[in-house]
């Protein structure tokens, strides 16, 4: 990001704990960059892209606000999602993310998140659907006894909030869908000033 100032704002280090929080982020940037390498101890042995992922919700927000689209792969089969429409999902996944079963001998999934605006407030108008649009990526390690393979997601997922409010970003929550995070589990947030 040639000519932008970049700042560390935190680190979670989460490690047998479901859920890792930036609470209270700063509105002093223009964006936000998020990185992170994840393993989970689930010992699912049904690895995909609906068993290795996580969930995230911004600003502590449970409604039926989240929308998204998005391209998966998962050794197996490459899936496009397009969930803009209807009553949206009451949050998003990171599909493809953390690294599981039989993860002693394998790679950490990885993924990173860029938040362009998070602390524009605009009331989206015109559509229900649109508001704090993200772009996500993500991929992540698999073996078993008769499978070697790896996933990936990038997607642009979006959260305009109760009725298009479109609030600005303050809190962030990434839950896993199985188990436990491992230690060493790290997710990292940017602050980017775009002057």
């Amino acid at each position: 990001m040639p000519g932008n100032a970049v700042t560390k704002l935190a680190t979670i280090t989460p490690s047998g704990t479901t859920v890792a929080t930036f609470s209270s982020i700063s509105s002093a940037y223009d964006d936000l960059y998020i990185i992170a390498s994840v393993k989970t101890d689930s010992t699912t042995s049904t690895q995909n892209r609906n068993t290795a992922r996580l969930y995230y919700r911004l600003n502590s927000d449970t409604g039926f606000n989240y929308y998204s689209v998005a391209m998966y792969t998962d050794g197996a089969s490459t899936i496009g999602l397009d969930a803009f429409s209807g009553s949206g999902t009451n949050n998003l996944y990171l599909s493809c993310a953390p690294t599981s079963y039989n993860s002693a001998t394998l790679g950490w999934g990885s993924f990173d998140m860029y938040f362009p605006g998070y602390t524009d407030a605009t009331a989206v108008s015109g559509s229900a659907y649109l508001g704090k649009p993200h772009r996500v990526r993500s991929c992540y390690d698999f073996a078993s006894s008769s499978t070697a393979y790896g996933g990936a997601q990038i997607g642009n997922n979006q959260w305009p909030g109760s009725s298009g409010t479109n609030a600005a970003i303050n809190r962030i929550d990434f839950t896993t869908i199985y188990g436990n995070y491992k230690a060493g589990t790290t997710f990292t947030m940017y602050g980017i000033k775009n002057t």
